[in-house]
This record gives structure tokens, sequence and C-alpha cells, in this order.
């Protein structure tokens, strides 16, 4: 109280405040604020369930990203996506083997508002500020793997970019056969023969799937990777270096493989490769050597 008293008696004796209409030191302020800021809207969009304040904390990390394009703050962008990311519910760990191929998961995403809004909200955010996404872009790829697992994006990866024409669905493979995809002159690459085991559609989960589809839809996931020849370099170089570490082979480290999964981002990284062809030169610079050494372990030749 004494302090306080004294500080009082202080700001009667200091000269005016007088405000400088200046922004030399926006920059410098705004570093100071943001973590700060994006932790408090973190709290609140996590605690509360009010629409109204749900809008106005995703209006917090809209400007907060602006403030970060602006200024170019990758760090800061970066942040703001990995706690969006969060409240999307695509990145559980730990999930039961059934469960990333269960519809139960779709019903779950589909009824859950606060996590639809999270993903939209974050998707158009990196559609918007793209090039000032550089770790984040793991977190991006892996929401992307979530929503491939339920079957959201049958859109995406929906032509073979070596012959020009649509891809169609086909029956199952046969025992021994590995599963299809743009590379799919690769056949058997990891060895594995297992496939997942389809699960019936339940009838009451009819109006969740159709709120998951359309939240996917407002996510415009397919712009994000046809506007990735419109990335910087740094930004395209985590967005590509992303996909190659969730479509690296099995290894002692990569305990959690899921083959699957890592054939979807082998198609992603080759349509990507192949959009970006203008600066191919600088991106087989760095696929090269994954799609090598994808090859040298296939257990099949290519017909």
């Amino acid at each position: 109280e004494d302090k306080w008293q004294a500080l009082l008696q202080r700001s009667l004796r200091i000269d005016p405040f007088v405000t400088a209409n200046i922004n030399a030191l926006d920059k410098d302020v705004f570093l100071l604020v943001c973590r700060p800021i994006v932790s408090a809207l973190s709290t609140v969009f996590d605690t509360t369930s009010d629409p109204d304040l749900l809008d106005d904390v995703l209006s917090g990390f809209s400007n907060c990203s602006k403030i970060s394009s602006y200024f170019k703050l990758s760090s800061v962008f970066d942040n703001v996506i990995i706690n969006l990311c969060k409240f999307t519910s695509l990145l559980s760990k730990n999930k039961p083997p059934q469960y990333s191929s269960s519809p139960k998961r779709i019903t779950i995403f589909g009824t859950n508002k606060k996590a639809q809004v999270a993903t939209t909200s974050v998707f158009n955010l990196v559609l918007r500020h793209g090039d000032h996404l550089r770790e984040a872009w793991r977190q991006i790829v892996r929401c992307i793997i979530s929503l491939n697992e339920m079957e959201l994006l049958d859109g995406l990866i929906d032509k073979d970019p070596f012959e020009g024409k649509k891809k169609t669905k086909k029956a199952a493979p046969k025992e021994g056969t590995a599963s299809t995809g743009l590379l799919s002159f690769i056949p058997g690459w990891w060895g594995s023969t297992s496939e997942p085991e389809e699960e019936e559609i339940n009838p009451t989960d009819v109006e969740a799937e159709k709120a998951a589809k359309q939240t996917v839809l407002n996510c415009s996931i397919n712009a994000i990777v046809e506007s990735s020849c419109q990335l910087n370099t740094e930004s395209l170089v985590f967005f590509i270096k992303a996909l190659i570490l969730d479509s690296a082979p099995p290894s002692s480290s990569n305990a959690q493989f899921n083959e699957s999964n890592a054939m979807f981002c082998l198609d992603l990284l080759t349509k990507t490769t192949l959009i970006n062809h203008s600066r191919i030169n600088f991106v087989w610079v760095l696929v090269s050597d994954h799609f090598a050494s994808i090859v040298q372990m296939a257990k099949t030749p290519s017909e």
C-alpha cells in the first residue's frame, strides 16, 4: 500500500503523458503482448459455450494472425495455429486401432460445434496467411490426415497426375497386394497386406456426417494444396517436410506407422510436387531422396 501511494505521488510530479502518433514500436509492443493474448483466447475458447463469445475469440485469433502476417512474425502465427488445432479434436493422441476408421469418430466430430468452427477457422487462416506458416505445417498435415481417416477428403486426391484422368474407386485388392494411390506403380512398397475392416454406417449418424462434410467443404483444403505453388519458398519447404515426415517408411523410431496414412501423404506429396512444376528444380532437391528410398524398399517390382 505504501508503494502504491508513493507511485501515485510520483505520478503527480511527472510531466503530462503525450501521445505520439508514430508506429515505430508497434511490432515490439505486439511481440510483448501476443503470447499472453493467444493464451487468454485459448482459455476462453476452451471454457465457454456462448456462440457470441466464441465468435469474439475467433475474431481475436484472426486479428493476431493478420498482425503477425503484417509484421512477418512466423513464430507468432505458428503459435496461433498450434493453439487452434488443439480445439479441432483432430489431433487426439493414443487412439485405439479401430478408432481411426470408426463411424463414431465422424459422429463425434459432426456433433462438436466448437471443433467444427475451430477446424474451419484454422484452414481459412492458413489459406489467407500460409506464406507465414512454418513449424505449424506439421499440425495442419496431421489434421488433414485425420479428416482423410474419416473418409471426408474423397476429392482431394481425385486425379492421377501422370495421366490427367480422374481416379475411380477400385475393388479392394486381394491378399498379398498393396493399396493403390498416385504412386500405384510401387506395389507392396512397405510389404503390408493388411486391409482395414469396414464398418456399417449407423443411420442415426447421418446428420452428424452431413455436418462434418459441410465443415470440410468450408475449409477449402483443396485450395490450400492447389495454392502451394504461390507459397513463398520457406513456407513451402516446411509444408513439404511435414508431408515427408508423415509418409516416411516404417522404422524403429516410427512405432505408430500407418500404411494407409503414409500412402495418402505420399499421394499428397506427389500432387504438391507436380503443382510446383514451375520450380521443380528446387522442389526435387527436397523430395528426390524420399522418393528414391521408397522405390528401393519396394517388395514387388513395378509392372
